[in-house]
């Protein structure tokens, strides 16, 4: 299983920051609570698919390390609004709650149990079933945006749509000062994203998959697979398909 230091090495490669500024931001969260903190060195405790999500949350909306616990706080519980699914799709029966998420979640927990999918063997079991011989993984794909407070997780054809808590509860209200109150609770939480450029940041399924791997221990933190290498298996894959 993963460390913390080995999310660190990881998320360095996928993103392109220094590994410096990681440790700063995983720092924060550690010291707030949000991070696994037991002991150090060998006895520090393994990392979660819930670290991983926090820890990419913090890092897709940026800012200071010293405010990485609320951003995760903010983004990581936005809360399921919607989800669609393309039942006649080939991919139609996978979903996060067959990684163990329930069906009303937060967008943290969701992300988690979209990198959990890769350590788990039943599912990726399931999944190469699904594609066939030559086939491609299903679509993964974790959005934010961080002027709309809005979150989307794509898992084959499972869209989740993710929103501001006060946001989905005043669409709901019927009392017109209710609506306002929640309203204005929604507005005061998207001013402190409010750059006046909408951005958005994303995490597809080439980066899910090394990382889900590093954090179930199957995949070393950092490692890539070289162009040669990756087309010496191609050229010996299709060989096994011709016999």
């Amino acid at each position: 299983m993963a460390l913390i230091s080995d999310l660190v090495t990881e998320l360095s490669v996928m993103s392109g920051l220094a590994e410096i500024s990681i440790v700063g931001v995983a720092r924060r969260l550690r010291e707030d609570g949000l991070l696994s903190q037991k002991g150090r060195g060998r006895g520090a405790a393994h990392a979660t698919p819930l670290d991983t999500a926090r820890l990419c949350i913090a890092l897709m909306i940026g800012g200071k390390a010293k405010d990485a616990s609320t951003v995760v706080r903010d983004f990581g519980q936005l809360q399921l609004s919607r989800r669609s699914v393309e039942p006649e799709h080939v991919y139609g029966s996978l979903s996060l709650e067959m990684a163990g998420v329930a069906p009303e979640h937060s967008f943290e927990e969701g992300l988690a149990g979209l990198i959990a999918v890769w350590g788990e063997d039943r599912l990726v079991a399931r999944m190469k079933a699904l594609i066939g011989s030559g086939g491609m993984w299903p679509g993964m794909l974790a959005r934010l945006s961080d002027s709309s407070m809005a979150g989307t997780i794509c898992f084959g054809a499972s869209t989740y749509t993710y929103n501001h808590a006060a946001l989905i509860r005043a669409n709901q209200a019927a009392d017109s000062e209710v609506r306002l109150a929640l309203s204005q609770e929604y507005l005061a939480t998207a001013r402190k994203y409010a750059s006046g450029i909408r951005s958005t940041r994303e995490i597809t399924g080439v980066e899910l998959l090394p990382l889900g791997q590093v954090v179930a221990g199957l995949r070393d933190p950092g490692w890539r697979e070289s162009d040669e290498a990756a087309h010496r298996r191609l050229i010996e894959a299709g060989k096994e398909e011709e016999r």
